[in-house]
């Protein structure tokens, strides 16, 4: 299921491979305190403890636009990143050769089939509301399954930029079963606004069919630290990524031409 990739997008603590000298950027809950205070070979530097990556060669990013999902004094913002996030992702695991793909549970103008275009504009229209809270299914947006390549990822990108949030169809509702498609031991990222015990809870049913989810949440919490927690007791790796440096921290090149 899980390969060692060249690139550490993500790190999973549970696999630890050796240490190296502290960088800025560093957790301190990465310190290795004991190292540290044998390292008079390296000068008195701090030791960090590195682990394996956390990534498949084949990657799904699982993206939340269920509206009510998101807190609604900022939902149009949030929606808005984590759509880049999403977008941000993919173009980094196609730059490092590896496969993604998309679900998401965001409405897509084209996807029932019936869609119009304004006569005077020729912008395409969205559906009406009544119309996607009767049939939400209908106007979802299609998974693309994980594939590699440039012309792969154009296409999960004009996705992207067509999709929208709406009232579909809540992720803990959806996540399970929109996975069903996957290969097991597939990587899934999935970018969601929070980390509350519901998702963690639908994030392990998924480690228990076989996938290795990554939790992604893109709402502030001053209290990541507890969601963090939870996630890794029931056996997956969980990320709050709120602003741009959170995405810079993990993929500027660091010594050896790795990232964080």
């Amino acid at each position: 299921g899980t390969v060692a990739s060249h690139q550490r997008l993500f790190e999973d603590p549970a696999r630890p491979m050796g240490i190296r000298e502290f960088r800025s950027g560093d957790s301190m809950r990465q310190i290795n305190w004991k190292a540290s205070a044998h390292s008079s070979a390296y000068a008195r530097q701090l030791m960090v403890k590195t682990f394996q990556p956390a990534i498949s060669l084949e990657t799904a990013v699982l993206l939340n636009l269920h509206i009510p999902d998101y807190q609604a004094h900022s939902r149009l913002d949030v929606t808005e990143w984590a759509i880049e996030v999403a977008a941000s992702l993919a173009a980094h695991l196609v730059n490092q050769r590896q496969g993604v793909g998309l679900i998401c549970n965001g409405i897509d103008p084209l996807a029932s089939g019936s869609h119009s275009f304004d006569e005077v504009t020729g912008r395409l229209l969205r559906p009406k509301a009544s119309e996607i809270h009767a049939q939400p299914n209908s106007f979802m947006s299609p998974a693309i399954p994980p594939r590699n390549g440039r012309p792969h990822l154009m296409k999960i990108l004009e996705r992207l930029a067509r999709i929208e949030a709406e009232e579909t169809v809540s992720f803990t509702d959806w996540a399970s079963t929109a996975c069903l498609h996957l290969t097991w031991g597939v990587t899934i990222l999935a970018i969601t606004p929070s980390g509350g015990e519901a998702v963690c809870q639908s994030l392990h049913r998924l480690v228990r069919a076989g996938f290795n989810p990554i939790l992604i949440t893109v709402e502030p919490d001053h209290n990541f630290g507890l969601i963090r927690q939870r996630a890794r007791r029931l056996g997956f790796a969980a990320y709050n990524v709120a602003q741009p440096s959170d995405l810079d921290r993990w993929q500027r090149p660091q010594k050896g031409g790795t990232a964080v």
